[in-house]
């Protein structure tokens, strides 16, 4: 059935993106609406986020949220046909010299974003912008086709992806590569990990401590790259620099300073953000409240 589906989307790639626009308004309409599908678990994630909000706000948001991941997901699929011009198109970079000018000097460096917007857009357009080697950390997909549907899309706009699983093995074959190693940094941790927790969207939140370690072990210097959409198919990635080495003795100053400016971003325009997502799966330890 996975095979099916996968097979399904790579045939509606041919489909030009206004198109598929439109289509995903429909699936917007069929999730929400008559399937529901995450629809209680978004107004959970909303209402406890914002309880400032009206309930006609929270529902608000949370149809706009589904508007712009429908629209996000059919982007991702048309960029199976793009060429690597027509990606570079799409997306604007700010202050795209603090990157460059670490790597012109031979320094690989990570750059933390989100499940935010366009992320994947950002990360094939990057590729094409740069001169050097883009890598990404990513979690595997559950299924064989949907894991071998996000390699080829990467790997076609030059980007290597790198599994969490084999990442300090893989990490350590190309430590002498000076390249832009991308991380998705919100993601929630697993239950056997120790995570960092921070006061986040109102509620106790924790967070996977990758990010922090790798640019400690690596030494490489920490950038955020925040997104925001222009227009309908277009995006704007901005650069900003968050920490390099030496770093304090404070185990947790990448992630405080990444996790200020990823709720900044949320709270400009909270639509962009993973809603239907089971972020607070964990609860603090009473011993650390």
């Amino acid at each position: 059935m996975q095979k099916i589906i996968v097979s399904l989307i790579k045939l509606s790639s041919f489909l030009p993106l206004w198109l598929l626009h439109a289509i995903s308004w429909v699936c917007y309409v069929l999730l929400f609406h008559v399937f529901k599908v995450r629809k209680t678990l978004t107004l959970n994630n909303i209402k406890a986020s914002f309880p400032e909000y009206t309930e006609s706000e929270c529902l608000e948001l949370a149809k706009n949220h589904f508007k712009s991941t429908c629209m996000v997901l059919a982007e991702t699929i048309k960029a199976l046909r793009f060429s690597k011009e027509e990606i570079k198109k799409r997306v604007e970079f700010k202050n795209l010299h603090l990157l460059e000018d670490y790597l012109e000097q031979g320094q690989s460096v990570i750059v933390v974003t989100a499940h935010y917007c366009n992320f994947e857009w950002a990360l094939l357009a990057c590729a094409q912008y740069l001169n050097f080697p883009v890598d990404t950390v990513y979690r595997k997909q559950r299924t064989e086709s949907l894991e071998e549907f996000f390699y080829h899309l990467r790997t076609r706009f030059d980007v290597t992806p790198l599994p969490m699983e084999t990442f300090v093995a893989d990490s350590l074959k190309r430590a002498k590569i000076t390249r832009m190693l991308a991380m998705a940094a919100d993601q929630s941790p697993k239950k056997n990990d120790t995570p960092y927790w921070q006061h986040f969207l109102n509620r106790d939140t924790a967070f996977h401590t990758g990010t922090e370690k790798i640019a400690r072990a690596f030494k490489y210097p920490i950038i955020f790259m925040s997104l925001a959409r222009t227009r309908k198919g277009y995006y704007q990635a901005t650069f900003k620099f968050l920490a390099e080495p030496p770093f304090s003795e404070d185990p947790n100053q990448i992630m405080r300073a990444y996790i200020t400016e990823l709720e900044a971003q949320i709270n400009n325009n909270p639509k962009d953000w993973l809603w239907a997502y089971r972020r607070w799966k964990l609860q603090k330890p009473v011993e650390q409240n």
